[in-house]
């Protein structure tokens, strides 16, 4: 904004300078012509390891500025692709014993209703039966606890 204003106080005073008759007095001003400071901030952050441009070039849109060294960027690349892969391998771990988990809660729900189609036929006791169901009754709760 500033630059704005002072091109066109500059613009004006040469406008008047130009337009003089011969024998008038001119007029002359002096001044200051600011420049625009721009933040440029790294997309990373980091140590620069080379800069490209000295303060006071022209640089262009695009153009590299500075490299930043990225040693310590890379071994956290390194560190959270470990751990990543450590929750892969527990997801699977954990998925497998889910498996596992209905596959018993299935067998033990079969077991149960052979036992009590013996126990009607009298061929196992009362408490063999109340045990396995004591035990699909606890599978059952483990199930969804988890």
């Amino acid at each position: 904004m500033k630059v704005k204003i002072l091109l066109v106080m500059f613009t004006a005073a040469v406008l008047c300078l130009s337009c003089s008759r011969n024998g008038e007095k001119q007029l002359v001003y002096t001044g200051v012509i600011e420049a625009t400071t721009i933040q440029v901030p790294a997309l990373t952050g980091g140590k620069i390891e080379t800069l490209l441009v000295d303060t006071g070039d022209r640089v262009e849109k695009g153009q590299l500025l500075a490299r930043i060294d990225t040693l310590e960027l890379s071994f956290q690349k390194q560190k959270l692709q470990g751990a990543l892969e450590e929750i892969r391998a527990q997801e699977q771990l954990t998925t497998t014993k889910l498996k596992q988990a209905k596959n018993d809660l299935e067998y033990m729900r079969k077991k149960f209703r052979r036992f009590q189609k013996l126990l009607e036929s009298s061929s196992v006791n009362q408490q063999t039966v109340d045990d396995l169901k004591n035990r699909l009754e606890k599978s059952e709760s483990d199930k969804f606890s988890r």
